[in-house]
């Protein structure tokens, strides 16, 4: 019988467990990062979270990446306007929300965005 890890005796398993992540917003950095496995997250959420704070800390990246005239006003503005001119369209020429997502959290784990840090000195 192989002892489980939760019967006395089993062997150490350390770094098998994902760590409980308290602050959402370490959270999403670290998923937005690839450093949680794609089966583990939900991309529109990450996206979302990943569309505003680029909105917020480059703007000019963001722009150049997506050949924008100007920056969009929130993170779902960012996310259609990257299915509209990446064609992540639904039937009806309705924005694929996932796609779109699943294209911008790609191409910042590429980076091809440019350099960024998803952290700011305190």
């Amino acid at each position: 019988m192989v002892p489980r890890p939760h019967d006395k005796g089993a062997p150490d398993s350390p770094g098998l467990l994902w760590p409980d992540i308290e602050d959402e917003a370490v959270a999403f950095r670290i998923a937005l990062t690839g450093s949680i496995p794609d089966t583990a997250i939900d991309y529109v959420s990450i996206a979302r979270f990943g569309a505003g704070y680029l909105l917020a800390r480059y703007p000019a990246l963001v722009t150049a990446r997506y050949k924008l005239a100007a920056v969009p006003a929130t993170a779902d503005a960012l996310l259609a306007e990257i299915g509209r001119r990446r064609g992540a369209l639904q039937r009806g020429g309705t924005i694929d929300l996932h796609k779109a997502s699943e294209i911008l959290v790609h191409e910042v784990r590429a980076g091809l965005l440019g350099r960024l840090s998803l952290e700011a000195p305190g």
